[in-house]
């Protein structure tokens, strides 16, 4: 049996990331992560056998990046100075 403690981990992540994009529905934001996983080259397709700790370390990684995005724009950092 899978160790449930991973829910509300993943879930956790989810949430992040979405309060980042509220006027996202929450579909789009499961597909759009997906999708943009999957163009990163990990290949899972439909996601259906990802395992959810590979995909919480992706979920995870995309937030921290969109925080350091947000920091980058919050203090000003110059446009060609911000994480890509």
């Amino acid at each position: 049996m899978r160790n449930p403690s991973r829910i509300p981990e993943v879930l956790g992540v989810i949430e992040k990331i979405w309060q980042k994009m509220p006027d996202v529905r929450f579909n789009q934001l499961v597909l759009n992560l997906l999708d943009e996983y999957n163009n990163q080259g990990h290949g899972v397709g439909n996601g259906f056998y990802l395992e959810d700790d590979r995909y919480l370390a992706y979920l995870q990684d995309y937030l921290k990046h969109l925080q350091e995005k947000e920091a980058a724009i919050s203090t000003g950092t110059p446009h060609h100075l911000r994480s890509q």
